[in-house]
């Protein structure tokens, strides 16, 4: 049975307009009401708005280690894994990669931590002007990806996949490069 739309408003109990007929009753969950998917805020000012997107998951990344350190869990269990040295496996696609699947870094990373949640004020300026980019239409760069084991770790766009996670993107372009480890063993954790 199809959902209508009542003939009043509930709050301001007033008729609504003849158009209201037309409203869509159902979203599709392919296509977002948002565009941004998490608690991101959009006033329409992007410079505002990508200042706090930094504030917001800067809080959080404290609070993580705050949480961490009043559980008694290791300090250093936040870090941002690092997959250290490879060997080129095979050639190099581009593809949308799911950002929960981006595990870690290529290289030791300490302005991020293992959630791409910044850590200091270090990637603020970076971190701000992306998020802009984003905010304003123009997108941004794929990031640069190695792929191992079927998790996906940073060669070059650690700033972008932080602002795509602070935006609530799911998936993010990349060029993937596929790879193994120069010395046999799982990757370290930086």
């Amino acid at each position: 049975m199809a959902a209508t739309w009542p003939k009043k408003c509930p709050i301001m109990d007033k008729p609504l307009p003849a158009a209201a007929a037309h409203w869509p009753t159902a979203f599709r969950p392919e296509e977002p009401i948002l565009k941004c998917r998490s608690n991101a805020v959009q006033t329409g000012f992007p410079r505002a708005d990508a200042r706090d997107d930094f504030e917001r998951v800067l809080r959080e990344a404290r609070l993580a280690k705050l949480g961490g350190w009043l559980s008694g869990r290791a300090s250093g269990g936040n870090r941002l894994p690092v997959l250290g040295e490879v060997t080129i496996a095979g050639g190099t696609r581009q593809e949308l990669v799911p950002i929960a699947r981006i595990v870690g870094s290529v290289e030791p990373m300490t302005c991020f931590d293992r959630y791409f949640r910044p850590t200091s004020q270090l990637p603020r300026e970076r971190f701000e002007r992306i998020d802009i980019d984003v905010r304003n239409g123009r997108g941004m760069d794929p990031v640069e990806l190695y792929h191992y084991g079927g998790d996906y770790y940073v060669e070059d766009g650690h700033h972008r996949v932080a602002v795509a996670r602070a935006l609530g993107e799911r998936r993010v372009w990349a060029t993937v490069t596929e790879v193994r480890p120069s010395r046999p063993g799982k990757p370290g954790t930086g």
